[in-house]
């Protein structure tokens, strides 16, 4: 029997094998607020343990534009002013581009959005989503290395 937690569940389609209605059960409307459920989040992966968080990265020259006009999140803003120059100085390795900032729970999808653009787009804060890249990476590169 299937037990009602308040939670809302997603599931991808491509991965259900099988289904049965229950007329059992109680119908349960969507709360009223469900369009926002998922403003805080990239894709459909809703970690309730993860915090609403400022991610901030750099895109290069050669994807900023891309970025700009198609945002990585609906929260996007463009950095600029003195903390664009306070970022400038403290990553002098990255010549360039434009810093951004999102807000949004860290999920699966978001990692891998960031991490689609390669060298172009580079995480600098949060420290626990940057490791998670450098993680992912060296993994990455253990794979392509090792016969």
């Amino acid at each position: 029997a299937a037990c009602d937690t308040g939670k809302i569940l997603t599931f991808p389609l491509d991965r259900i094998d099988e289904f049965s209605i229950s007329y059992i059960q109680k119908y349960i409307s969507a709360p009223k607020d469900f369009d926002e459920y998922f403003e805080d989040i990239i894709g459909v992966t809703y970690n309730n343990d993860a915090p609403l968080e400022e991610v901030i990265f750099w895109v290069s020259d050669k994807s900023k534009d891309y970025v700009l006009t198609k945002p990585i999140h609906g929260s996007q803003i463009l950095i600029r002013g003195s903390r664009e120059v306070d970022l400038h100085a403290q990553y002098p390795k990255l010549l360039g581009g434009n810093y951004f900032r999102i807000k949004c729970r860290e999920n699966y999808e978001l990692i891998r959005e960031l991490i689609s653009f390669g060298p172009e787009l580079i995480v600098v804060a949060p420290m626990h989503i940057v490791e998670k890249i450098e993680d992912r990476l060296k993994l990455m590169i253990n794979y392509y290395l090792h016969e």
